[in-house]
């Protein structure tokens, strides 16, 4: 009779949730908290398992250990801060021409989930702001820098947790870089190789270390051009990085070329003069 009251008096707590959790050293696994356990205080805890839809009610404790992506799910991002200072141990990638965006990943510690100013700093030259900030956890984040025409140099990473306005910097830790000279990278091809107009165009490919305005030139086996096509800088065919553009073997005056190898060079305008930077044979076979 005793054992069996003691069962029902111990059902009732824990129908009820009101069962201790107090200890002076513990983990609180993720189905204690969705019973809905009472104190969680303790001298000395680690708060494990997923919380699910509900918040402890108590989380006081001398010395303990709760993971920001915890406080984020219970929360939500937008609300969750920290009073900490941000740590910034690394970046990668550490380094990047000024003629392009870079999606870089930020390591450290005390990041918080509403640490969304991001930014590459030095004295006397404008600040680079990070956009599409993506906080992974309480160690690193994500976002992305764009370079274009920005003054080269080492650049400080700096990390904002907005809620409390504590800043972590890592002094020098981005360096701007100038690509130099316009060039192709690698070989330029163009697919299909040999092709057929009746079936589509053929896509030329090639990647330039930076943005430049580029023009194509087609010739014959005779010298003469048929085609030519202009790209500004910045855009597809003149900006750094892979470039594609079609062509569906017809000449400048679209008149059908016939069969037959033809020689595609690539020029870039450099410095205010023209400069050829590669050719590509591009062979067209009509059926």
């Amino acid at each position: 009779m005793i054992k069996r009251s003691a069962f029902i008096l111990l059902m009732l707590f824990w129908c009820s949730g009101v069962f201790a959790a107090t200890s002076a050293n513990y983990a609180i696994s993720a189905e204690v908290i969705d019973l809905g356990g009472a104190s969680s205080a303790s001298t000395n805890y680690k708060l494990i398992g997923k919380l699910r839809d509900n918040a402890p009610q108590l989380t006081t404790s001398a010395s303990y250990t709760l993971e920001g992506r915890f406080m984020g799910i219970v929360y939500g991002t937008g609300a969750f801060t920290t009073a900490e200072t941000p740590v910034i141990t690394s970046i990668r990638p550490s380094q990047g021409y000024n003629n392009r965006e870079y999606r870089v990943v930020i390591h450290g510690w005390n990041i918080s989930f509403d640490a969304t100013v991001v930014s590459l700093t030095a004295p006397s030259k404008p600040d680079i702001v990070g956009t599409n900030v993506t906080v992974e956890s309480s160690t690193s984040l994500e976002c992305t820098f764009d370079l274009n025409n920005a003054a080269i140099g080492p650049r400080n990473v700096s990390v904002k947790n907005t809620g409390y306005g504590k800043t972590g910097i890592l002094a020098g830790g981005f360096t701007v870089l100038s690509p130099g000279r316009v060039q192709v990278i690698g070989k330029p091809f163009n697919d299909p190789n040999p092709f057929n107009p009746m079936a589509g165009p053929t896509m030329i490919n090639y990647t330039l270390n930076t943005s430049a305005t580029i023009t194509l030139y087609l010739f014959n086996q005779k010298g003469e051009m048929v085609w030519q096509k202009t790209m500004p800088a910045g855009e597809n065919g003149g900006m750094a990085g892979n470039n594609y553009v079609s062509w569906d073997a017809m000449s400048q005056f679209r008149e059908e070329v016939p069969s037959g190898v033809y020689i595609l060079s690539i020029v870039a305008k450099d410095g205010g003069t023209s400069r050829e930077l590669s050719r590509v044979k591009v062979a067209v076979i009509r059926r």
